[in-house]
């Protein structure tokens, strides 16, 4: 079975994705739609016998309740293949340490006011002993290096593109590994940097903010544009 793409690129085109933390977002809190097609049948059918109404009204509302009831179960279908497939590539903690020697937590969402108000679209991986270049960064997929060098908000970064075509971008990294370079074929766990302090400011700043990694997925489904993506449960999934 041929593997479908997310991110709308081909590999040839190697390029840099909008890497700012405004960008839209997946939530994954499970939705509840009060808007069902059972509960609007209810609704008419109170509706009818207190006020009156045709069949044809009738037969008409329900229909659209409906419909309204199909695309929302086409869309959490949707939103479930997407973090399968995800689930199915990420394969690696992005740190190579033992688990003492990192923290992180559901930052997702957070505020952030460096560059203007924006929300915190990725996972923050600390250092538990904020020592620059001391903890090795590893990519979580197999996939091909689209970006590398200097960003505001993320300083020295690293983007990879997946075979799904799906965009994960790792920040604030103190160096790369000998050779890194865009166009080049990466496999899951293979050294890509060191963790670092890196960004918000003009290239090489550094000492902003304590050392620590910051794990982004990006991905852009045909016709509905750019979402980051919660990486928290993937990587929680990785050590449990």
């Amino acid at each position: 079975m041929k593997k479908r793409r997310f991110f709308q690129s081909s590999r040839s085109e190697l390029f840099c994705p909008m890497e700012k933390s405004a960008g839209r977002r997946i939530k994954t809190k499970k939705r509840r739609f009060f808007q069902s097609s059972r509960s609007e049948l209810f609704c008419l059918v109170l509706v009818c016998i207190v006020y009156g109404c045709s069949l044809h009204q009738y037969g008409k509302a329900y229909r659209a309740a409906a419909a309204r009831e199909i695309r929302v179960t086409d869309e959490t279908k949707a939103m479930g293949t997407i973090y399968s497939a995800l689930k199915e590539e990420i394969q690696i903690f992005p740190v190579d340490a033992r688990q003492t020697e990192y923290t992180f937590e559901d930052s997702w969402g957070a505020s952030r006011s460096y560059g203007g108000d924006r929300q915190h679209m990725g996972t923050d991986i600390m250092d538990t002993q904020n020592s620059r270049g001391r903890l090795r960064v590893r990519s979580m997929t197999d996939g091909v290096v689209t970006c590398v060098g200097w960003n505001q908000l993320g300083g020295w970064r690293v983007g990879i593109t997946s075979d799904s075509g799906v965009y994960y971008y790792y920040a604030h990294l103190a160096s790369y590994a000998s050779g890194l370079a865009v166009g080049n074929e990466v496999k899951a766990g293979e050294w890509i940097g060191m963790m670092g302090d890196s960004g918000y400011g003009e290239e090489g700043t550094t000492g902003q903010f304590a050392v620590h990694l910051h794990v982004g997925i990006l991905l852009d489904e045909q016709g509905k544009g750019e979402e980051w993506v919660n990486p928290y449960p993937f990587l929680k999934s990785l050590i449990s």
